[in-house]
């Protein structure tokens, strides 16, 4: 049984290979663990556990069942998201409604959509890129329902099966396999890919990242109309070699509670189709990235990791962040490479990495605390 572990803020990270879990651990809870993984009788783990810590033998035997069935969850494998990833399949054209074609770069890229709410998972992201002609070397992708369930199908070959419900990692596949097209990847050369956003002064990135509607979108583009490159919205690619950042290129999704703020900045947003997603039960306009030209350098080494928070009325607070905490916020949103030398890799990387906490409310305070640290002169 193969683990990886760390130690931070006087903590233990503990990453098994087995499942591609992540556990963050007190150290007494780690103590537990490894005499459990050591192969000592449950029963005599219990007294250590009570007399080490002076504990009633009812809570000390608690604790170390709860121990017991982490370790449980950390050593049992989980399925994987794809199904049937190799399967071959011919589906009749005329089953698709509509298909739609787009140009990144010289990649050509045919998606055929079964339905309509099949194409507003994904054309509108992409929409920015849509091509009325196609070159020979096309790509296709295919999306279609079949026995409940909808299938993602890529030159012939079934990328995988999920749940109308399970939209989003419908979504995310289809990303990481445009991802590989446009970079001639592997899922093996990715470390990481992060549900952040990306922006970069040419030189260094900044990994921007949060809940849901924390801001980091709207963040960002008023950052892109200060002169920032957007390298990627909502998901933020890391290659595994270099640990660098990529770019990705659908357009940003703008909620309607950012329009009053963004449309003097972007006044094209006025006219932009919306897009309800019941699923998420929100509205969003969505923004195509700067079309100035990309920096020569395909990828960006990353110089911070800020976690936004935009709340009303605070004004503007950034703050080096614990990476007990930060860890906790990242990684549960996050695709990590399931294996080992990337794990080890990401480990390696996200410990060395400086971590902030970004409470705002005053964009203008924003920008300069962003232009500031970028520049090192923030702390």
């Amino acid at each position: 049984m193969a683990f990886i572990e760390r130690s931070t803020e006087g903590k233990k990270i503990i990453w098994s290979e087995h499942s591609n879990r992540y556990l963050l651990m007190e150290p007494h809870a780690y103590d537990v663990m490894m005499q459990l993984i050591g192969g000592v009788n449950l029963g005599k783990v219990i007294q250590w556990f009570n007399e080490s810590y002076g504990l009633p033998e009812r809570e000390g035997r608690r604790y170390v069942r709860e121990v017991r069935d982490m370790l449980e969850k950390l050593t049992t494998t989980e399925p994987g998201e794809l199904s049937g990833s190799c399967q071959h399949a011919i589906i009749d054209s005329g089953r698709f409604t509509e298909t739609k074609y787009y140009q990144i770069n010289d990649l050509s890229i045919r998606l055929d959509y079964e339905n309509d709410r099949m194409k507003t998972l994904i054309h509108p992201k992409f929409a920015h890129l849509e091509a009325d002609s196609l070159k020979s070397d096309t790509n296709f992708f295919q999306l279609y329902q079949q026995d409940q369930e909808w299938v993602l199908m890529f030159n012939g070959v079934i990328k995988g099966k999920w749940n109308p419900d399970q939209a989003g990692l419908l979504i995310g596949r289809f990303f990481v396999e445009l991802l590989n097209l446009i970079y001639r990847k592997t899922d093996e050369e990715w470390m990481a890919v992060f549900h952040a956003s990306g922006l970069s002064n040419g030189e260094q990135a900044i990994l921007f990242t949060g809940e849901s509607g924390s801001g980091k979108t709207t963040l960002s583009a008023i950052l892109m109309s200060q002169g920032y490159q957007l390298l990627s919205d909502d998901m933020v690619p890391f290659d595994a070699r270099l640990q660098e950042a990529f770019s990705f290129p659908a357009a940003l999704s703008i909620k309607d509670k950012a329009l009053d703020l963004l449309l003097p900045i972007y006044p094209e947003l006025k006219s932009a189709g919306e897009f309800y997603y019941p699923a998420m039960n929100k509205t969003v306009r969505y923004l195509k990235p700067d079309e100035s030209p990309q920096h020569e350098r395909k990828s960006m080494p990353c110089k911070a990791i800020v976690f936004v928070n935009y709340q009303p009325g605070s004004g503007l607070k950034i703050e080096k962040m614990p990476k007990d905490l930060a860890f906790q916020q990242l990684v549960p949103d996050s695709w990590i490479s399931p294996l080992a030398q990337n794990a080890e890799r990401f480990l390696d990387w996200f410990l060395a990495m400086p971590c902030y906490q970004l409470t705002y409310s005053d964009n203008d305070k924003m920008v300069t605390a962003i232009n500031q640290l970028f520049e090192n002169d923030l702390f």
